[in-house]
C-alpha cells in the first residue's frame, strides 16, 4: 500500500534517519498535550471537527498518491490527463484554508489549534511532495 510507504518515508525523512522528525513531533505533541483545553467543554466541543478534518487531508492526499501512481517501469504511455496533477495542490489549499478556519474558531484554544496545525502540515507537505512525484512518475 502507497500510503504506508508514503508515511514511512515522511518520518524517517526520506531514508536521512527518523530523528529529524521525531525529535520535534515530539516536541510538538508534548506542547499538544500541555495546550490541551481540559476545562472548557466549550473549546473541546468547538476542536472535534477539526481533529479529525486535518489529519483527513493529508490522508486524501496520500490516497490521491496511491490511486494515480505512475509507474514508468512497467508502463511505456504517459502518465495520464493533467488534472491528476492538481489533486495535491488542492489539498494544500485546502489544509491552508481548514488551518485558518480551524485557529480562528478555537476560542480559548488557539494555542492548541496552531500546533495542531504544525503537526499536521509537517505531513500535509511530506503527503504531498511524494504524491505529486507519484502522479508525475518523476522521482528526486
Amino acid at each position: 500500500m502507497a500510503l504506508v510507504w508514503f508515511l514511512q518515508q515522511a518520518i524517517t525523512v526520506g531514508g536521512l534517519g527518523a530523528m529529524y522528525v521525531v525529535v520535534p513531533l515530539a516536541v510538538c505533541i508534548g506542547f499538544l498535550v500541555v495546550t490541551f483545553p481540559r476545562k472548557d467543554p466549550a473549546a473541546r466541543r468547538r476542536l472535534a471537527a477539526f481533529l479529525v478534518a486535518l489529519p483527513v487531508i493529508w490522508i486524501l492526499i496520500g490516497l490521491w498518491g496511491q490511486l494515480f501512481w505512475c509507474d514508468w517501469q512497467h508502463t511505456t504511455n504517459t502518465c495520464g490527463p493533467p488534472w491528476k496533477h492538481v489533486g495535491p495542490d488542492v489539498g494544500i489549499v485546502l489544509f491552508l484554508v481548514t488551518a485558518v478556519v480551524f485557529v480562528w474558531r478555537a476560542r480559548g484554544a488557539r494555542r492548541f489549534a496552531v500546533a495542531y496545525t504544525i503537526v499536521n502540515a509537517y505531513f500535509v507537505f511530506a503527503m504531498s511532495v511524494l504524491s505529486s512525484m507519484a502522479v508525475t512518475g518523476i522521482w528526486l
